[in-house]
């Protein structure tokens, strides 16, 4: 793939994401439970056996990160002439 288009990585990631306009009231809580999961020795200990690594985002990270990611690939696809039908 690298050699059709240039700088091209894949990966995965997974993220959680709300209605827009959910109330920050919300939103925080809910970030907070999130993050906690992954920290847990047990979730810790299962998610390095599939070799998953667990940064914790702030909303605010997540999002950049979405903006960066949908950039990136909608500069692929332009570049390759990909198109839907």
């Amino acid at each position: 793939m690298a050699e059709t288009c240039a700088g091209f990585r894949a990966g995965t990631w997974f993220g959680l994401f709300a209605p827009a306009g959910t109330p920050q009231a919300v939103l925080d809580p809910l970030s907070n439970e999130v993050n906690r999961i992954p920290r847990s020795p047990a979730a810790r200990k299962e998610l390095a056996a599939q070799g998953i690594e667990t940064p914790r985002l702030s909303p605010r990270a997540f999002a950049q990160q979405v903006g960066q990611e949908y950039t990136r690939y909608a500069q692929i696809v332009k570049s390759a002439g990909i198109t839907a039908d």
